[in-house]
């Protein structure tokens, strides 16, 4: 008997086979041809809000670049409609404004609309150069890698990679930027003695109004021009440059790089938005390789490459695809028993899973976590039609029927039930697309895979498995097996015997689950394990570059003696690519001369895992002293981040500083630290000491400038003929001083030293955060072992300090704690409305309000075991899992379609209520048993295996199993119970008005 939608189709697909030979063939060549052409990347594409506004201004200290750049960027960002938040990072000679706009307006030219603003600033007419750029997901740089020389790696070195190497990198495709990390620039350097100046009564203001003066009068200067320089002294007298300086030809040491070392030049590579990560990793390696032939004397060390790990998680992908077809076809053979039969329901996997890459490389995606999560967790829904089907189909053989006159019944009968589950997988995912920030496009992405997957199911379902069965079944004379086991029978009795209690049951274990939730951790996403990380050294306020060089050393040492070392680049005067404040990642980050970033290259088959590593270095670290060292994830950015924004920068330093105290107390964090280095120092100076109000105007800062980073002005002819820029800065002492001895001048015109000044907040800072026109200071942090950053955030903001915070300061929203709150929020609403896009789908197919709303009723039963499943491997309440909870919504129906569609057509054919739930149960509980097995099955090895990315797919593969687990053994008698209790009534008043008619009769 043929019933539901296309219930002819298996009769016409047969009748037509060739046709349908062609055009699944025509299908795989499509998807195999779509494979090969799709982009591998770590994450998808995803276009943020966002715009970042770059503006470099020369050597500018970063009080002065908020002053004249930042604050007047923000001004003219912040007048654009739809403006959500403001973000600026400001660094010496950099500001990077980050205007993000309103979700809503993800598609918008947003580029324009922001240069647009900037140019009425005309800001580049001061000689600042201007960059305005959209944001994406995945813009930090994606490798590096490190260059030696053998005859050394001075500036001849850095000048071959800029003029040879970078070209070439930038030239390849996909290649957005190259840029080089340290190195030494040839430069003319003013070595000023703060023994002579103090003799001579010299200030470094003095030296540095005299040479502003010479630049912008005379511009190029020759050699001997520049020595004889006139500075004013303290009290009127000329004094030359010569008798307080030694100027001479030097190398810039403020951002040079060591390998394992030795000097070294770095590179850093990042990739354009829809380019291959592969195929960039792997040209880029063609050069170095290339290059590395022709100059026997360098030596190309790689040192990270986020490639790898998106190489390695396509391989293990691939393994889990392939090993869940054979585990979903092993679960189909031990079920039926028969090898053609499994053959049948074999075949239907990669036929309906090639198909779905035409799909993806016609809606512009790649192959990346998010899809290849896809497609390892589809592998067990691809079996589900087929083996429904060859089920029904093998039942029909067994009793009679030949596999030619079997497989277009066996098929046309559950055409409807095929049908059902396919459009309420895909109706779940429906609503999903409207949700916002960034996990609104990961659930995108995944839902439009997944839909792509199983439609293409439904194809094969309905057209060639039937073709295939016919063609592979062989009649059967074997008597029947029950379909369903007895233990089965004896419950589903008692169920229907007492269905209220069944329902009463099945609702006090979505409660119980429900009381679950608190227990799970939660996090925004999993933590990558690569075979790289970074360490980053942090020195004290007023320290020079060679006490930076030195504890960079020591820092580096102690991680070359770890045995899973491979490679140590060390970086002066670098900042985290990757992190920063509330997770901005706007390109290179602004210098700092008090920081060094460490890059370590791990052996891949070390035995400890990156959290082990950092957790084990840590005591070690913190015996360094005059630095902050601690290592970070490889994102760059702190496990977990707190940010305070106000108006009064010494009530934030201190609101951070008690914050900090209370946070180091707390167990579910470690290593806590200020975020923005220098900033605990108090405003005043010590007792008997000058403060600024005694100085002249900007003596302290020029002095404090020349002491610690040095500042450039303009270029100078050397005696060689050569045009070099022009470097000031104090000579190195001899003693450990932090902060050199060099001559002020007060008010009164006396001389102080700058040694005896406690530093000013703003002086010190080597970067300045704000929000909304406000400054920020915050605390960085790493979890402690076991602890995710949902649980640790909770404590903090149970602390006393949090609880209440100074009027004028708050808490200000960061990256991950905003998308996670924000993904939270969103995913009650889709779940809500996934549900209601099901009973919608269901209430028009089965043309029923009562049996939709059944079935939707069953669907919180496969969410408690997700719940279980998670608390029970120890995994976190993340984006992974709630895909994994969404997803399962879709496949907790499938369950009760196939009870329900059987039952309501045996209702229709007149059969009483009980003993059609009884018939629907027997029939189909095999084929819900069989499939939810195979489905489970199917995701084992991506909740199982051990590679690169399973900690993204782990999550959402236990919260999957576990809910199949639990939404297979309930819906199989709650489903039963709640159609027994609505249809009972009904069935008895109809009897009863029957009767009545019959009696009046």
């Amino acid at each position: 008997m043929r019933s539901g939608p296309l219930s002819g189709l298996s009769h016409w697909a047969i009748a037509h086979e060739r046709w349908i030979w062609l055009l699944f063939g025509l299908l795989l060549a499509l998807g195999c041809a779509s494979y090969s052409q799709l982009p591998v990347k770590r994450f998808p594409t995803v276009k943020l809000p966002a715009v970042a506004v770059t503006v470099s201004a020369g050597k500018a200290d970063p009080a002065e670049v908020e002053r004249k750049v930042a604050s007047r960027t923000e001004i003219a960002v912040g007048t654009l409609p739809g403006i959500h938040r403001i973000w600026t990072q400001i660094g010496t000679g950099q500001s990077v404004t980050i205007a993000q706009f309103e979700s809503r307006l993800s598609g918008q030219p947003l580029t324009k609309r922001v240069e647009a603003a900037i140019s009425q600033l005309r800001l580049e007419s001061s000689g600042r150069r201007i960059s305005v750029r959209r944001l994406e997901i995945d813009s930090a740089p994606m490798l590096s890698y490190a260059i030696t020389s053998a005859i050394g790696s001075g500036p001849s070195l850095s000048a071959y990679v800029d003029r040879i190497l970078l070209p070439r990198l930038r030239a390849l495709p996909g290649v957005a930027s190259a840029r080089r990390l340290g190195g030494s620039d040839q430069h003319l350097e003013i070595a000023l003695s703060p023994e002579a100046m103090r003799a001579q009564k010299v200030t470094p203001l003095a030296v540095r109004s005299s040479l502003e003066r010479w630049r912008a009068g005379a511009g190029i200067a020759t050699l001997p021009a520049l020595a004889n320089l006139r500075v004013p002294s303290a009290d009127g007298r000329p004094v030359p440059l010569r008798q307080i300086a030694t100027i001479a030809e030097a190398h810039d040491v403020s951002s040079h790089a060591t390998l394992d070392g030795a000097p070294a030049v770095g590179f850093t590579v990042a990739k354009s938005p829809n380019a291959d990560s592969l195929e960039v990793d792997d040209a880029v390696a063609d050069v170095a390789a290339e290059l590395a032939e022709r100059r026997p004397d360098l030596g190309f060390a790689k040192i990270w490459s986020s490639a790898d790990e998106t190489r390695a998680a396509l391989g293990s992908t691939q393994r889990a695809l392939a090993e869940g077809m054979l585990l979903a076809a092993l679960v189909v053979f031990l079920f039926l028993r028969d090898m053609r039969a499994t053959l049948v329901v074999a075949l239907a996997m990669p036929i309906s899973l090639l198909p779905t890459f035409a799909v993806l490389a016609a809606s512009g995606f790649s192959l990346n976590m998010v899809s290849l999560l896809a497609l390892t967790l589809a592998v067990g829904i691809l079996v589900d039609d087929a083996i429904v089907e060859v089920e029904n189909i093998q039942r029909l053989v067994k009793a009679g029927a030949t596999p030619r006159e079997a497989a277009p019944r066996g098929a046309d009968s559950i055409a409807l039930a095929v049908l059902a589950t396919t459009a309420a997988i895909v109706a779940v995912f429906a609503p999903v697309s409207f949700m916002p920030g960034v996990a609104g496009r990961f659930f995108f992405e995944f839902g439009v895979t997944v839909s792509a997957a199983v439609i293409m199911s439904l194809l094969v379902a309905r057209l060639l498995t039937p073709i295939l069965a016919a063609r592979l079944l062989q009649a059967g004379t074997r008597k029947e097996r029950a379909p369903s086991p007895p233990i089965y029978r004896r419950f589903l009795n008692l169920a229907l015997r007492r269905p209220w209690l069944t329902i009463a049951g099945a609702v006090a274990f979505i409660v119980a689950s429900a009381a679950l939730v608190p227990l799970l951790p939660t996090e925004f996403q999993p933590a990558a394990d690569p075979d790289f990380y970074f360490v980053s050294v942090v020195t004290e306020p007023g320290s020079r570059i060679e006490d930076l060089e030195a504890l960079a050393a020591q820092a580096s040492a102690i991680v070359a003696r770890r045995p899973e070392t491979k490679h140590v680049l060390v970086h002066l005067g670098a900042t985290a690519e990757g992190g920063g404040a509330a997770g901005i990642s706007a390109g290179p980050p602004p210098a700092d001369p008090r920081s060094a970033r460490i890059a370590v290259a791990i052996d891949p088959e070390r035995a400890a895992s990156l959290p082990e590593i950092r957790r084990a270095l840590r005591p070690a670290f913190q015996r360094l002293s005059g630095a902050t060292v601690f290592a970070e994830p490889p994102s760059g950015a702190a496990d977990l981040q707190i940010l305070l924004s106000g108006e009064d920068p010494n009530a934030l330093a201190r609101t951070r500083e008690r914050l900090l105290a209370e946070m180091k107390r707390l167990p579910s964090v470690v290593d806590p630290r200020p975020l923005l280095q220098g900033l605990a120092q108090s405003p005043e100076g010590a007792a008997g000491s000058p403060t600024r109000n005694e100085l002249k105007p900007g003596e302290y800062e020029a002095a404090l400038s020349f002491a610690t980073l040095g500042e450039y002005f303009g270029k100078s002819w050397t005696d060689e003929g050569d045009l070099l820029p022009v470097h000031v800065r104090i000579a190195a002492p001899a003693s450990d001083a932090k902060i050199a001895d060099v001559p002020i001048q007060r008010l009164d015109g006396n001389l102080a030293s700058l040694a005896a000044m406690a530093p000013p907040l703003d002086s010190l800072r080597a970067v300045i955060l704000r929000l909304d026109g406000r400054r920020v200071e915050g605390i960085d942090a790493d979890l402690a072992p076991g602890v995710a950053s949902g649980e640790a955030m909770a404590a903090i903001e149970r602390l006393p300090e949090m609880r209440r915070l100074p009027d004028g300061v708050a808490l200000a929203p960061t990256g991950d704690q905003e998308e996670m709150q924000t993904l939270f929020r969103s995913m009650v609403a889709a779940m809500a409305g996934a549900a209601l896009a099901v009973y919608a789908t269901l209430a028009l197919l089965f043309r029923s309000f009562v049996l939709p709303l059944i079935i939707v009723s069953a669907l919180p039963l496969a969410l408690g075991g997700a719940v279980i499943g998670l608390l029970a491997s120890g995994s976190a309440l993340n984006l992974p899992a709630l895909i994994g909870f969404l997803l399962l919504l879709g496949l907790a129906a499938k369950n009760s379609i196939l009870l329900l569609e059987h039952a309501a057509r045996r209702l229709r054919e007149g059969m009483p209520v009980r003993d059609s739930i009884v018939e629907a149960c027997e029939r189909r509980s095999r084929a819900v048993i069989m499939t939810s097995v195979a489905m489970a099955a199917g995701m084992l090895p991506a909740a199982l295996t051990l590679g690169a990315g399973d900690e993204f797919r782990q999550p959402m593969a236990f919260a999957v199993i576990g809910g199949l687990i639990s939404s297979t053994a309930l819906s199989l008698l709650f489903v039963p119970a709640v159609l027994q209790a609505a249809l009972s009534g009904r069935e008895r008043r109809s009897k009863s008005a029957g009767l009545n008619e019959r009696r009046d009769q």
